[in-house]
C-alpha cells in the first residue's frame, strides 16, 4: 500500500503539547516564564520520546515472560516476581509494546489481527509458524470472524457521523482501516509486524481510529457510561476530547469497555500489580465485556498484560 500524502494530518503527541503551551502562554502575567518552562518541558519530553523510539519497537518480538524477572528482581513488592513466575508457567510468549500512551490500543489491535492471521482467514489454509510457537500445519480458519469484524468497521463510519464527527475529518482513517482489513488474508505475521513498526504508518491510522470508535461509542451510549466519570469532566464530550481522542492519552477501563463492545471483541487482562499471590494462586484477571461468556465460536480472544500504567501482549 502506498504511503498517503495525508499522513502528515495524523494526530501527534506533539500537537497535544503545543495546545498545552498555548494555554500556559495566555495565563497570568508571568506568561514568558511559563512559556520558557513549557518549552523546556517539551524539549525534555521530545528527548525522552526519541530515546524510547530508538530503544523500543512499537511492537516487540516474541519473548518468554520470564525476561520480566530482571526488571523486578530488586523490587520490594515480591508480588511482582511471583506474578512473573506465574505468567511464565501459563504463557509461552509475550510481546512488549512501546510505552507511549497508545499501548493498549496498539496491543489490542495487533493481538486481534495477529490471531486472525495466525489461524488463517481462509478455512484450512496452510500457513507459517503460529504466533505462540507450535509449528506449521493446517489452520482452523477465521474467515467468518474476519468478515464480521471487517463489516463492523465498514459500518462504523455511518454511526460515527450520527454522534457529531465530520466525514472529512474521519474518512481517511476509516478508509485506511478498511483497506488494511481487505488485504489481511494475504499478510503474514512478519508483514503485520512490519506494518505496526512503521513510524507514523498505516497502523497509526488504525490505532487512532480505535480511539475514534471508543470515543464515538461512549458518546452514543453516554447515559450508560457517564456514571463512571468524575466531577472534573463537564460531560461525556468533554471526557472524550480530553482523555480519548488525543494521541498518547492512556486508556482506562471505561475506554476498554467501550472499544470491546464497539468491535465485538473479547479481551482478557492479567494484572501484574505487585499484589502477593496466595499459595498456588494466579494473577488476578478480568474479562471484558462482562457479559461475554466464552461462547463465540469464531471469536478471536485477546490477552493483555497490565503493569502499572502500561499494557503488553500475552501469547499462549
Amino acid at each position: 500500500m502506498q504511503q498517503r500524502e495525508e499522513a502528515s494530518s495524523l494526530p501527534r503527541a506533539e500537537d497535544v503539547h503545543e495546545n498545552g503551551l498555548s494555554q500556559s502562554q495566555a495565563a497570568g502575567h508571568n506568561h514568558q516564564v511559563e512559556e520558557d518552562r513549557d518549552l523546556l518541558t517539551i524539549a525534555q519530553q521530545e528527548e525522552i520520546d526519541s530515546q524510547i523510539a530508538a530503544s523500543q519497537p512499537l511492537v516487540g518480538p516474541l519473548e518468554p515472560p520470564s525476561m520480566l524477572l530482571q526488571a523486578y528482581k530488586d523490587n520490594p513488592e515480591k508480588g511482582f516476581v511471583e506474578g512473573v513466575e506465574d505468567l511464565a508457567r501459563r504463557y509461552a510468549r509475550m510481546r512488549r509494546i512501546r510505552r507511549d500512551g497508545n499501548c493498549f490500543y496498539r496491543a489490542f489491535l495487533f493481538a486481534y489481527l495477529a490471531g486472525l492471521v495466525e489461524e488463517g482467514i481462509e478455512d484450512g489454509r496452510k500457513g507459517e509458524e503460529k504466533e505462540g510457537g507450535g509449528g506449521k500445519g493446517r489452520k482452523r480458519g477465521r474467515k467468518k470472524e474476519w468478515e464480521r469484524f471487517s463489516q463492523t468497521v465498514k459500518d462504523s463510519k455511518a454511526w460515527l457521523l450520527t454522534v457529531g464527527y465530520e466525514e472529512v475529518a474521519i474518512d481517511i482513517f476509516w478508509e485506511v482501516f478498511v483497506e488494511e482489513l481487505e488485504a489481511l488474508p494475504h499478510k503474514s505475521l512478519s508483514d503485520l509486524e512490519s506494518t505496526f513498526n512503521e513510524p507514523h504508518g498505516v497502523a497509526s491510522y488504525m490505532v487512532w481510529y480505535c480511539r475514534l470508535l471508543t470515543s464515538g461509542y461512549l458518546k452514543k451510549h453516554k447515559e450508560e457510561y457517564e456514571a463512571f466519570l468524575d466531577a472534573s469532566y463537564r460531560d461525556m464530550d468533554d471526557f472524550c476530547v480530553r482523555e480519548v481522542e488525543p494521541t498518547g492519552k492512556e486508556c482506562e477501563q471505561v475506554q476498554i469497555m467501550a472499544l470491546v463492545r464497539a468491535l465485538g471483541v473479547c479481551v482478557r487482562i492479567e494484572y501484574l500489580d505487585g499484589r502477593a499471590l496466595p499459595p498456588g494462586g494466579q494473577l488476578p484477571c478480568h474479562v471484558l465485556p462482562d457479559e461475554w461468556d466464552g461462547g463465540k465460536e469464531e471469536g478471536v480472544p485477546v490477552t493483555l498484560l497490565y503493569r502499572p500504567g502500561h499494557y503488553d501482549l500475552l501469547v499462549k
